[in-house]
């Protein structure tokens, strides 16, 4: 059974899908590239629309983030599901 019969829910979430990919620094902008398409990958392959990848550059100790913050406002506005 899956998850969303047993919580009565009969048509999907709405709002869009994101999925966030983040490397540390420049030197890993290929790997970042990888991380984006595999995301993209894993939600075609769940049959999920309105997908956005989010992609940032930085440490993870800097909350300064473009796509983090873009992210959080998503989220915060219930813009995802």
């Amino acid at each position: 059974m899956k998850v969303r019969e047993v919580m009565g829910m009969t048509t999907p979430a709405a709002g869009k899908t994101i999925a966030y990919a983040r490397v540390s620094s420049h030197d890993q902008k290929e790997q970042l590239q990888s991380q984006a398409m595999r995301l993209r990958r894993h939600c075609e392959a769940q049959k999920w629309d309105g997908v956005e990848v989010i992609t940032d550059l930085g440490s993870g100790l800097n909350y300064k983030k473009n796509g983090l913050l873009k992210l959080l406002t998503e989220i915060l506005h219930h813009r995802v599901r």
